[in-house]
């Protein structure tokens, strides 16, 4: 394992950091497995980091390419991630939820993040989101309306995953410099000043982390999360003959 330093140079501050060191004692002196609760990718990377190569770790979101995970550290025995599929059941003729609303709804049940994983949707109004299996009757109890719509959460089987539907777009835009605020005023249409203030309120994140500076720059294959925008994946960043940089990305909007 390396020093704490190496860690906070290589993947910025982490309130984590300290728990994840913890873990890795635990798990490689005292021979205990530990499952995790959902982890974003950036946890998952120092986690991963941290463990290196002498605790084995296996991880789950409960499909294929999922964005939060849970982690068994130290597997032994049977594999349980204890992961469960809740469904949101509407009257889909009269309403329409979105993702965004149903993120507000988990935040605001007093519960962590880590309680619960991927939000998934087929397109066509079916929702569906992964939570501890621990936790599943709690949600299930607590979450009676989405927005202006009356909800039933319920159990379902791991057979009724829906087939996810992609709805981003992609796009381009020429800014000034990679800048994390030139990059975000462009593909925004916003002021340089009105993205800098976004920054600053922690509403911008680059790899699920909230950035440092303004001026932080970003890289192709980073994604970046703006509350109330949208979520962007840069995809390449091109110098044109004026100096300046030819972006694409794709784009999640968010739905208010």
């Amino acid at each position: 394992m390396q020093n704490k330093e190496w860690y906070l140079r290589r993947f910025g501050p982490s309130p984590n950091l300290d728990k994840y060191i913890g873990w890795y004692k635990e798990a490689l002196y005292q021979q205990t497995q530990i499952l995790t609760g959902f982890l974003n990718p950036h946890e998952l990377a120092l986690l991963k980091a941290v463990l290196g190569n002498e605790v084995p770790l296996i991880s789950s979101g409960g499909f294929a390419n999922s964005e939060k995970q849970r982690a068994i550290i130290n597997p032994q025995g049977s594999i349980d991630f204890r992961l469960a599929l809740l469904q949101f059941d509407y009257n889909q003729r009269f309403n329409q939820l979105t993702h965004s609303q149903i993120l507000g709804v988990l935040t605001h049940l007093g519960v962590e993040l880590d309680t619960f994983g991927d939000i998934v949707t087929d397109g066509n109004g079916c929702w569906q989101v992964i939570v501890q299996k621990e936790l599943a009757a709690f949600f299930c109890q607590q979450i009676q309306r989405v927005g202006r719509a009356s909800v039933k959460v319920q159990l379902v089987s791991w057979q009724d995953l829906v087939d996810q539907s992609d709805d981003h777009l992609e796009a381009s835009a020429v800014a000034n410099s990679l800048r994390l605020d030139a990059v975000l005023a462009k593909i925004g249409k916003q002021s340089r000043k009105e993205v800098q203030t976004a920054i600053t309120a922690g509403e911008v994140q680059v790899d699920f982390m909230l950035p440092q500076r303004l001026e932080t720059a970003v890289e192709p294959g980073q994604i970046i999360s703006w509350r109330h925008f949208g979520r962007i994946k840069l995809l390449s960043a091109q110098p044109t003959r004026k100096g300046r940089y030819r972006l694409e990305y794709y784009l999640w909007a968010s739905h208010h």
